[in-house]
């Protein structure tokens, strides 16, 4: 009988030699869990930062170095070459099509070469799902130099008012008087600025009419379109009204999601696209510690708060519950009072409330990630300094307070779900998590709230928004990492002696920061 049962074995096998099966020449019978990333630009929160997220989970990234960036031919041939049998893909359209997000802005591409840098998104060769995102084109609200076009750093408030009138009085909610002034601006904002701006949002806005169409023939699994600091009124809820709408007509709905924030999409695509690849759907409670202004719309946004924390839930792969309980994850969003609905006294009350609520969580072994969004571009620091006294900072599985209210929500929450992806591996991932948790308090605390408003009495005013001259930008940036290392000692024992180094303005301004981070325990 044994020798029976052994002659069968061999007969096995020379049949599984013999007969491949139907697969074995695409990829190895295990295949690996590589997700091939392209960013919406180089700046450190949508290049290194998602980089460095990326490996608190099983999922190696595979991305293009920065000088592929910068060359359009390259990055098109990077891609091809490396989105071949990747588990699945995180695509940034507006890197793919003009180059990044300041690009998209500037650019002077016609649609027909726009339309022929699209087509490589059918091109991506890879085994699982494509999770692609594209942003609607901002108008900012004051005149702003270098990342829009020359004439917006003269114009650019001007050509905000016109928008936000003329979506009033093409969407019926203008009041009296508005269309006089619509005429004044049109007579104050010279014809060639205002057509070139229109025509480009134009030609942009046909490249997202063209992602909803990949999306609808199965070139993209799943799509985002931010809004890139909008408003409730103007071209940009306008564009996207008409782009919802043809989303509806596509039968694409449950494949699209829509809100306000950019730069937090390559980690909160990444953390889908990990949840996917694992077969995962984590659930999310989200705690506010005001929760009268749960409903307010906030700063460079066009929707409410808690409508776009549940839109950025549902990007991520995840789902919202009802109760901590029932949740693997707690979003703890530290947001505004409406305003006139309570006393200062009750608020503060809250606040302290909110800390007490985060550590219970915590000793309850539950994850809380930190989304403070009570003030845009930076954190709270009456809030840091409170969650200081009450937990060990370290032992949170995420925080952000970046830029806008969207931004925040997605860092906080992407880090959040990649630490329980990654909280069964080893020390060495707990490490990794540890440095992006402390990575992201160093800037949003550290640097924005603390460091960089003192900075910013040191420069000279011509340079506030680009730095021109070397040696002071060189200067700067040593100010910076002194004031920073000093700040860690100060604030962040919880995650032992933290040395700060490599301090780079890497846009020339001082808004976008990198640094190297290390922690000698």
């Amino acid at each position: 009988m044994k020798s029976l049962i052994k002659l069968l074995h061999i007969l096995l096998l020379v049949i599984a030699l013999v007969i491949p099966t139907a697969c074995s020449y695409s990829y190895p019978s295990e295949p690996d869990n590589d997700i091939m990333f392209i960013p919406l630009d180089d700046r450190p929160v949508n290049y290194a930062h998602v980089i460095e997220l990326a490996g608190l989970a099983d999922n190696d990234l595979r991305y293009p170095s920065i000088d592929i960036l910068k060359q359009r031919p390259e990055l098109a041939g990077w891609i091809k070459a490396n989105s071949t049998g990747a588990a699945a893909a995180v695509v940034s359209i507006d890197m793919l099509v003009y180059g990044g997000l300041v690009e998209s802005r500037k650019h002077q591409h016609d649609t027909d070469e726009l339309y022929s840098r699209l087509n490589l998104a059918k091109e991506l060769p890879v085994r699982g799902p494509v999770w692609a995102f594209v942003s609607i084109m901002r108008t900012p609200a004051a005149n702003t130099l270098h990342t829009m076009p020359d004439y917006y750093g003269v114009y650019g408030e001007q050509i905000y008012k016109y928008s936000t009138l003329s979506d009033k009085i093409n969407s019926g909610t203008s009041e009296p008087g508005d269309q006089e002034k619509l005429n004044q601006l049109l007579k104050s904002i010279p014809g060639p600025y205002l057509e070139d701006y229109i025509a480009r949002r134009d030609k942009n806005h046909q490249v997202n009419c063209e992602v909803l169409q990949l999306v609808q023939q199965g070139f993209i699994d799943y799509l985002v379109v931010s809004s890139d600091d909008t408003s409730p009124y103007g071209f940009s809820r306008a564009e996207r009204e008409k782009l919802i709408s043809l989303a509806q007509r596509y039968g694409i709905k449950d494949k699209v999601v829509f809100f306000p924030g950019t730069d937090e999409c390559g980690m909160l695509l990444l953390a889908a696209a990990v949840n996917k690849t694992t077969n995962n759907r984590p659930t999310v409670f989200v705690n506010f510690a005001q929760p009268s202004g749960a409903n307010l719309i906030q700063p460079y946004e066009d929707i409410p708060l808690d409508e776009n924390i549940r839109r950025h839930i549902l990007a991520a792969g995840a789902t919202q519950v009802n109760s901590a309980q029932e949740a693997d994850l707690i979003l703890a969003v530290h947001n505004q009072a409406a305003q006139g609905d309570e006393l200062a006294l009750t608020v503060k009350s809250k606040d302290a409330d909110f800390v007490e609520q985060i550590s219970y969580y915590l000793t309850l072994g539950k994850p809380v990630a930190v989304a403070d969004v009570k003030y845009p571009n930076s954190a709270d620091p009456d809030l840091m300094r409170k969650l200081d006294e009450a937990i060990d900072l370290s032992s949170l599985a995420g925080y952000s307070g970046w830029n806008t209210a969207g931004n925040t929500i997605g860092m906080a929450l992407s880090q959040g779900i990649m630490h329980r992806a990654g909280n069964t591996a080893g020390q060495k991932i707990k490490e990794k998590h540890r440095l992006v948790l402390l990575t992201r308090m160093l800037e949003d605390w550290g640097y924005q709230a603390t460091v960089r408003p003192e900075i910013k009495q040191q420069v000279p005013p011509e340079q506030t928004q680009l730095f021109t001259n070397s040696d002071t930008e060189a200067k700067i940036t040593l100010s910076i990492e002194e004031k920073l290392n000093i700040f860690a000692e100060n604030n962040l024992g919880d995650f032992g002696a933290v040395q700060v180094t490599g301090v780079k303005l890497p846009w020339h301004r001082l808004f976008d920061i990198d640094f190297a981070v290390g922690v000698d325990k």
